[in-house]
């Protein structure tokens, strides 16, 4: 049989079915699985969870994980079935590697506490270090923050590192001005030493959210992002600017530049009052 020629006359999922059983009734029923292995190929829109028969194949090689699958992949040159079937039927019935694969997980992890007692013998601070641990025991589970077994005890990160609370935004905002931090890059700097403290957040915008005011606000150099700022109304800055007597829009930011006398709730761009703005010259009061 030419299967080329069997699926000319296919353009959906019921003329395959009604074709195979056709073949079926003529005491061809052995053809059917080479027939629908064929067919997926050439149509590979259809899902694989359709195709029960090269989902069998898959399930019958005892691979127990992702990696195994594409290594397999690579080493065979499989060409029928994706590379990244999580990817490629994540909208088609994916349900995970384990059905993918068909293998079951019974496996016990020791309890949560001997897992955070063993981070804290083998000196393991960070998520990244306890992931990437090759002396981690296989009674322990690599991601402890999705082991339905630590769900009860499973708070963060910090808690089971043992690591210490972080500082209220007050106190953390005294012990960082105390730094004398100028700017940004120092920050940075900072956050990447030997020196950064455990009690200090990273990134102190999502630890309080509800408190942040910018990094000078943080840092306790006086500057508060301009987006964060209350400004006056644009009219009382127009005044303002007749009253300097500012003629142009060079005198302007001579004024405005960093070190001046401008007020902190005058902006160092005008235009950003952008319902207001209608160019310079209204701005400096020559319309």
């Amino acid at each position: 049989m030419n299967p080329s020629s069997f699926f000319k006359e296919i353009n959906s999922w019921q003329d395959f079915v009604g074709a195979t059983d056709r073949l079926d009734k003529k005491g061809k029923g052995d053809a059917f699985e080479l027939l629908t292995k064929y067919f997926f190929l050439l149509n590979p829109r259809y899902s694989f969870y359709d195709n029960v028969w090269l989902w069998k194949d898959v399930r019958s090689l005892n691979l127990k994980n992702s990696s195994q699958w594409l290594e397999y992949v690579k080493e065979k040159n499989i060409k029928n079935i994706p590379r990244k079937p999580d990817q490629t039927y994540s909208l088609k019935g994916w349900n995970g590697w384990k059905d993918f694969l068909g293998t079951t997980n019974n496996k016990k992890f020791d309890s949560f506490h001997k897992a955070q007692e063993w981070a804290l013998k083998n000196n393991i601070k960070t998520k990244k270090e306890w992931k990437e641990s090759q002396l981690r025991p296989d009674c322990f589970p690599k991601n402890p923050d999705y082991c339905a077994e630590y769900k009860k005890e499973w708070i963060s990160w910090n808690k089971f590192l043992n690591k210490k609370d972080y500082l209220g935004f007050i106190e953390a905002k005294k012990f960082i001005a105390s730094l004398k931090l100028k700017n940004q890059s120092e920050w940075r700097k900072f956050c990447k030493s030997s020196e950064f403290p455990s009690f200090i957040p990273k990134n102190p915008k999502k630890e309080y959210p509800n408190q942040w005011l910018g990094l000078g606000d943080w840092l306790g150099n006086g500057r508060v992002a301009d987006q964060l700022k209350v400004f006056r109304s644009f009219e009382d800055v127009k005044k303002l600017v007749k009253d300097l007597g500012i003629k142009s829009q060079k005198e302007w930011f001579q004024y405005a530049k960093s070190g001046g006398s401008k007020p902190e709730d005058v902006p160092y761009k005008p235009y950003r009052y952008k319902k207001e703005w209608k160019g310079w010259k209204d701005f400096l009061g020559k319309e």
